[in-house]
């Protein structure tokens, strides 16, 4: 079961499943229920939309349009760039990711049975062929729906340059879009100033979502 475990099982069901739930709570408007996915939920809530979910709109903070596989990527190169050169581990680790690469850009040319039986960047290969058979980019492109796009200038796994830009361009056509980009907010939309700045160590230091953030996602719901 667990070779073939994939987003599908793990979250997309559960959230098809919570929208029904809703839509058929008499107290609830049916027509006015939205989804807020964060990072992989962000990342997933197109699909979810499109496979049952059918939200009034499209909350994404943090997440990405990309494939799952190209972030990990980047947040492993970024970890090993930041090793010491002297730290005799790094070149491993270097040689580690590059092949690492190479299996990742080959995930639509494996069998099912391939994938089954392989690991990259220590994902399942099979989970991350199901989500590259669900293109978040192309579910992206035909949403004409309302879709609020979040994002921490901060943010360490999702980057702006790459991520936050890359949904303005896929949802260029959609006059229902909005984008909000929060300077100092970092994955989790929390401000942190501190050691371990800009590292993993930022989660271990309690902090709540920016209020602001609510407030804009609040507004945001009321408007449309």
């Amino acid at each position: 079961m667990l070779a073939k475990f994939t987003v599908k099982e793990e979250t997309v069901e559960d959230a098809i499943a919570a929208s029904k739930l809703l839509k058929n709570d008499k107290r609830i408007d049916s027509a006015r229920v939205f989804i807020v996915g964060h990072s992989l939920g962000g990342m997933l809530a197109p699909r979810i939309d499109a496979e049952g979910g059918s939200f009034a709109g499209l909350i994404i903070m943090a997440g990405t349009a990309r494939e799952f596989w190209q972030i990990s990527y980047d947040q492993n190169e970024a970890f090993i760039k930041a090793m010491d050169d002297n730290d005799p581990t790094k070149k491993t680790n270097e040689a580690w990711l590059a092949a690492e690469l190479v299996k990742a850009q080959n995930i639509k040319n494996m069998s099912d049975e391939e994938a089954m039986a392989a690991v990259i960047f220590g994902v399942p290969a099979y989970y991350l062929k199901d989500m590259e058979s669900h293109s978040t980019a192309d579910l992206t492109v035909k949403l004409r729906k309302p879709v609020l796009i979040m994002q921490g200038e901060d943010d360490f796994q999702v980057f702006k340059d790459k991520d936050y830009t890359l949904w303005q361009d896929l949802l260029k056509e959609n006059s229902n879009a909005a984008f909000k980009l929060y300077p100092g907010l970092n994955h989790a939309f929390v401000h942190y100033e501190g050691d371990g700045k800009g590292t993993v160590e930022e989660y271990k230091h309690p902090g709540n979502v920016e209020p602001q953030v609510i407030r804009d996602i609040a507004d945001w719901i009321l408007k449309n």
